[in-house]
C-alpha cells in the first residue's frame, strides 16, 4: 500500500481533519492539492512560510537538533532563518513542530493500515 493511497483516504475520513501539528504560532499539514508534500505556516500565514517537499518532513524529523539548522538552511537556500528570526520564532520550535507532525503522520498511517486489515 502506498502513502498516496493513504493520503487520499485520510482526507476523506472527515471534512474537518486536524492538521498534523498546530500550536498558537505554527501549523504543519499536507500541502493542499498535493499528495505527499507538506506546508509549514507561521503566525496564521503572516510569518515565514515553508513548503516541505516529499520526504523532507521525515528527513527533518530524523535530523538531530544540532544538525537541523544546517539542514534547514540547505533546504531553503538560506532564506528561511532570517525571516524566522524577525518573527521571534526559533529553529528549535520549528524542529519540534516538524518532529511532532511527522510522528502524527506516522500514527495516522499505522492506524489506517490496521483498519485496512480488519
Amino acid at each position: 500500500m502506498t502513502r498516496k493511497y493513504f493520503r487520499a483516504h485520510d482526507d476523506s475520513l472527515t471534512s474537518e481533519r486536524k492538521p498534523l501539528y498546530q500550536d498558537s504560532r505554527i501549523k504543519v499539514d499536507y500541502l493542499p492539492n498535493a499528495i505527499e508534500d507538506h506546508e509549514l505556516i507561521t503566525d496564521d500565514g503572516d510569518g515565514p512560510y515553508l513548503i516541505l517537499q516529499r520526504g523532507i518532513l521525515e528527513q527533518c524529523a530524523r535530523t538531530s537538533r544540532d544538525r537541523f539548522p544546517e539542514l534547514i538552511e540547505r533546504i531553503t537556500n538560506f532564506t528561511f532563518t532570517p525571516s524566522l528570526n524577525e518573527s521571534g520564532l526559533t529553529l528549535d520550535s520549528i524542529h519540534v513542530a516538524i518532529c511532532q507532525a511527522y510522528m502524527e503522520q506516522e500514527r495516522r498511517y499505522n492506524e489506517f493500515r490496521l483498519n485496512i486489515r480488519r
